[in-house]
């Protein structure tokens, strides 16, 4: 299976954190699962640290560094820009990043390893 984690997913994969579940636990655990995560997820990262919101031991982009291989990360793409119109109104989830996510998802065919239920009437695949 090819997954993409969502940022909290990645946090709590990086922390080992209880949060996250044992369904996503044992399917990042997969050898056989490509992990995949967005440059959007570093955006969020570095715009919640900054803000206050977020604490990291370290300053965002060397944690992001240490914590995603680079042939892991996900560019957003001009594609995954333009097809955000397709994902309607922001009614159900207004979260940019969230919805970057979703369209990316969407294009390269991913299962998203998230804990927010606001992500399965887009169609994605969620594991969670």
């Amino acid at each position: 299976m090819r997954l993409l984690l969502d940022t909290c997913a990645l946090l709590w994969f990086v922390d080992d954190a209880d949060q996250l579940s044992a369904t996503a636990r044992q399917q990042l655990a997969d050898g056989d699962n490509e992990v995949f995560v967005s440059v959007a997820s570093y955006w969020e990262i570095v715009i919640k640290y900054h803000k206050g919101r977020l604490e990291l031991p370290c300053e965002p982009d060397e944690w992001f560094s240490a914590a995603v291989a680079e042939d892991a990360l996900l560019d957003v793409e001009a594609p995954d820009i333009t097809a955000l119109h397709r994902l309607g109104s922001p009614g159900e989830h207004k979260d940019p990043f969230d919805r970057l996510l979703i369209a990316t998802a969407s294009r390269l065919d991913l299962a998203i390893v998230t804990s927010d239920v606001r992500f399965a009437p887009y169609g994605v695949k969620v594991v969670w």
